[in-house]
C-alpha cells in the first residue's frame, strides 16, 4: 500500500516548519519526499516519523531521518541506516528487530490460543519452523581418471569425424525423427 504523495507532502512540511536546517528550496523538498515515500510503507508509520523528527532532531538531517525512522520500523526499500548518532548502532537497530519479532509473535500465539478456546477440538502442534531432519551424505565413490587420448587430441578427431560426416537430406531427417519419437512414446508407456 502506497502512501499519496500529496499527503508526505503535507507532513513533510510540518517537519520543514518544526526543524532547523530543513532544506527550504522546492528541489530539496522533493527530494525528501521520494526518500520518505521509498522509506515508510504506511501512513500510521509516517505519522509517527514526523512526530518523532518533529520531537528529537535538532538539525534535519536524511541519514538521521532514516536512522529514527529503522529505531521502529524496517524500512520499505530495505535499506538499512548508516550513521553514527547515539542509539543508532546495528546492535540497537538488531535488537529493536528482536524485539518486534518476538512482539509479533506472541500476538500471534495469543491470537492463535483464543481462536482455539472458540472452536475446542483435536489440534496438530503449531510449528513456527519446520523441524530439521539430518539426512546422510551418500558415500559417492570419486569419478575413474578418463582413460585414452588426451582432450585435444579427441577434440580434434570429433572435429574431423564431423567434417567427413554427410549431411542428411530431408527424408533421412524424417526417418531419424520418427524413430526419436517411436523411443519418447516408448520410454513413457514405460515410465506410466
Amino acid at each position: 500500500m502506497s502512501i499519496p504523495r500529496e499527503k508526505i507532502g503535507l507532513e513533510v512540511a510540518v517537519m520543514r516548519e518544526i526543524i532547523p536546517f530543513f532544506p527550504r528550496t522546492e528541489a530539496a523538498f522533493d527530494i525528501v519526499i521520494e526518500c520518505i515515500e521509498e522509506m515508510v510503507g504506511t501512513e500510521e508509520q509516517l505519522k509517527w516519523l514526523v512526530k518523532a523528527a518533529c520531537k528529537s532532531m535538532q538539525n534535519f538531517s536524511l541519514p538521521e531521518l532514516r536512522a529514527l525512522y529503522c529505531t521502529r520500523y524496517d524500512p520499505a526499500d530495505r535499506i538499512p541506516a548508516t550513521v553514527s548518532l547515539p542509539g543508532a548502532s546495528l546492535e540497537n537497530y538488531e535488537r529493536a528487530y528482536a524485539e518486534r519479532a518476538a512482539r509479533e509473535t506472541d500476538a500471534k500465539m495469543a491470537a492463535w490460543k483464543k481462536e482455539k478456546e472458540l472452536a475446542p477440538g483435536d489440534y496438530e502442534p503449531l510449528m513456527l519452523v519446520a523441524p530439521l531432519v539430518a539426512k546422510p551424505i551418500p558415500k559417492a565413490a570419486p569419478a575413474p581418471l578418463p582413460v585414452g587420448p588426451p582432450t585435444r587430441e579427441l577434440e580434434k578427431q570429433l572435429a574431423r569425424e564431423l567434417a567427413e560426416a554427410p549431411i542428411p537430406d530431408e527424408e533421412e531427417r524424417q526417418r531419424k525423427a520418427a524413430e526419436l519419437e517411436a523411443a519418447v512414446k516408448a520410454r513413457l508407456t514405460r515410465a506410466s
